[in-house]
């Protein structure tokens, strides 16, 4: 552990801080917004709503830090933009209940293409401009309301 603080220490940079704090910032509060409508549209009370974000962020800033000392590389986990936006036009017509049970889902099968090694085999049969499009075509309606 003292060579983890010392190794942080030699490669500590003001430069490197404010990069981090930018990249942090933008990739947390773009989908804060668009969490905060689809909170709204599915009728959250306000303590879930604390709650909700108190779990992503705890969650995101303690994978964010093992990741990053484990990779030795900086590593921003949060939650998904696209996704986030989904849930906004999905509320109406969805429970609660049915989009947590569809998050633990799709949790659970990222997880396992991820620990199996089938991700790039994935990447590689979806087009990078089919991949745009469908985040595009998620994000729209923001971009004109």
């Amino acid at each position: 552990m003292a060579t983890l603080f010392k190794t942080l220490k030699n490669d500590w940079s003001i430069s490197a801080t404010v990069a981090g704090f930018l990249a942090v910032l933008i990739s947390y509060s773009g989908p804060l917004i668009i969490f905060f409508q689809a909170a709204q549209r599915a009728h959250v009370s306000t303590d879930m709503m604390v709650s909700w974000i108190w779990g992503i962020s705890i969650g995101a800033a303690v994978s964010g830090i093992y990741l990053s000392i484990k990779y030795k590389t900086p590593v921003i986990t949060a939650w998904s933009a696209p996704g986030t936006a989904l849930l906004v036009t999905l509320f109406p017509n969805i429970s609660l209940n049915e989009a947590v049970a569809a998050y633990i889902t799709s949790a659970i099968v990222i997880f396992l293409i991820g620990i199996t090694g089938y991700f790039d085999k994935l990447l590689k049969w979806i087009p990078q401009d089919v991949a745009a499009g469908m985040m595009a075509g998620i994000l729209f309606q923001f971009g004109i309301s």
